[in-house]
């Protein structure tokens, strides 16, 4: 259900925020993080979630953002964005 999808899509960006800003001690807790208050957008390369300053850790963080590759959130868009994507 959708509830699942969100989980998976969340775990997904949990996992890239770690690849990418792991290294750096202030990235919150994995279970802290939530989905961004932000609207996620789409890019050439997949959707993207961008988090502000604090959501996610302290200023300094600045305000970090992932992107998910289409091939990997596909099972989670929706028909109209699959349609707008011209994803079969």
């Amino acid at each position: 259900g959708r509830k699942e999808g969100r989980k998976a899509v969340l775990k997904m960006i949990v996992a890239q925020l770690q690849e990418e800003y792991g290294d750096n001690d202030m990235l919150n807790a994995p279970d802290d993080i939530d989905f961004p208050g932000a609207d996620p957008s789409l890019m050439k390369e997949g959707v993207s979630f961008d988090y502000g300053a604090y959501e996610i850790g302290p200023y300094a963080l600045g305000m970090p953002g992932v992107i998910i590759p289409y091939e990997k959130m596909k099972p989670y868009l929706t028909p109209e964005v699959k349609e707008l994507l011209e994803m079969e």
